[in-house]
């Protein structure tokens, strides 16, 4: 899954020689190629097939001046530079699209227009194998939002509404910042330090700052039964006794107080205004993805309602030259009668 240059001009004619900068290399890949020169890896290693030291691949990393990034001639369907093909131009190549990634810069070192602002990084995949021109793998750090759409358009939403929902999130967790003070302080409940009577059981730290009350009282309920209390019986007493008052434990927290109903008021408001832009931001990546991917979806057409008699491929053929200048027709083989065409139109 790595791509190699095959070496056949001495005894390594089976081992694959490659050029490519170890830095760029994949961890296993590294491993695999190092241990080719090792006796009990290598099991052509005695007729004399192994990697020599500067056959491992290239030490450090390409150069950046004086030229572009490695895959820099490669076109992803963006608009290139008018300088790119003066430095590149035996490396212009439009097919190279499937899974190793080949970054590519607008600008050069002598475009006069040049600028690290408008400097933009752009990814084209390359075909498993490929071996004319430097590549990589996508970067799990480094690599943009903005190229996700490679590796599908499901892909690429999926970080965009990950991206929009951690923003909306962190933002909804500074606007209540005050509320987890309030709750932690002396004035709501006392610090939250215990949950019993005897102080034996402390509040657990992830629920501190929460609405949790550890401050109580046993008042008098007359009307209180057991059944209102049905999954907290501990908080009434003698309910059972008719000679006896009934008592009920009652939180004694102030949590109704007008700046934590604004906190909890705003971050609602938030979260609505969030979900809308989030939406309205994968409505906008969809159609950029979609418009820099291309696929066989972007040049077909699908008649889906054609007449019932219309089975003759050669009718259908006529039909799509005549519309749209169709090179390829296929229709269902049970004569069905639906049919698609691709193809440029005229």
């Amino acid at each position: 899954n790595t791509n190699t240059t095959s070496n056949s001009s001495d005894s390594k004619d089976n081992i694959f020689v490659t050029e490519d900068y170890r830095a760029y290399m994949t961890i296993g890949r590294r491993i695999a190629l190092s241990l080719s020169r090792d006796r009990w890896y290598n099991r052509w290693y005695n007729q004399g097939k192994y990697l020599s030291e500067e056959e491992l691949g290239r030490k450090g990393k390409p150069a950046k001046l004086g030229g572009k990034q490695p895959g820099s001639g490669l076109s992803s369907g963006a608009k290139e530079d008018e300088h790119e093909n003066e430095h590149e131009g035996e490396r212009t190549d439009d097919s190279k699209v499937t899974f190793f990634e080949m970054t590519k810069t607008n600008t050069t070192r002598n475009n006069p227009n040049y600028s690290s602002k408008k400097k933009k990084k752009e990814y084209v995949n390359a075909v498993p194998g490929e071996d004319s021109l430097p590549t990589r793998l996508y970067s799990p750090f480094t690599t943009p939002l903005s190229q996700m759409g490679d590796f599908g358009l499901g892909v690429g939403l999926y970080f965009v509404t990950l991206r929009c929902i951690c923003l909306v999130l962190f933002l909804a967790g500074l606007l209540n910042v005050y509320n987890i003070a309030y709750f932690r302080s002396d004035v709501y409940s006392g610090g939250q330090n215990s949950v019993n009577f005897d102080g034996s059981q402390s509040v657990p730290l992830i629920l501190k700052g929460s609405a949790v009350c550890t401050q109580y009282e046993w008042v008098h309920c007359p009307s209180c039964t057991n059944s209102q209390f049905s999954d907290a019986k501990y908080r009434l007493v003698n309910a059972d006794d008719n000679n006896n008052p009934v008592f009920a434990l009652k939180n004694v927290c102030d949590g109704d107080i007008s700046k934590v109903k604004m906190v909890n008021l705003g971050t609602i408001l938030l979260v609505t205004v969030g979900l809308m832009y989030t939406y309205w931001q994968m409505s906008k990546k969809e159609v950029k993805m979609d418009i820099d991917e291309q696929t066989a979806q972007d040049y077909s057409i699908v008649v889906r309602n054609p007449p019932e008699d219309a089975v003759d491929p050669h009718e259908w053929v006529r039909f799509f030259q005549d519309v749209v200048g169709a090179s390829f027709v296929d229709g269902d083989d049970d004569g069905s009668g639906s049919g698609s065409g691709s193809g440029s139109g005229s």
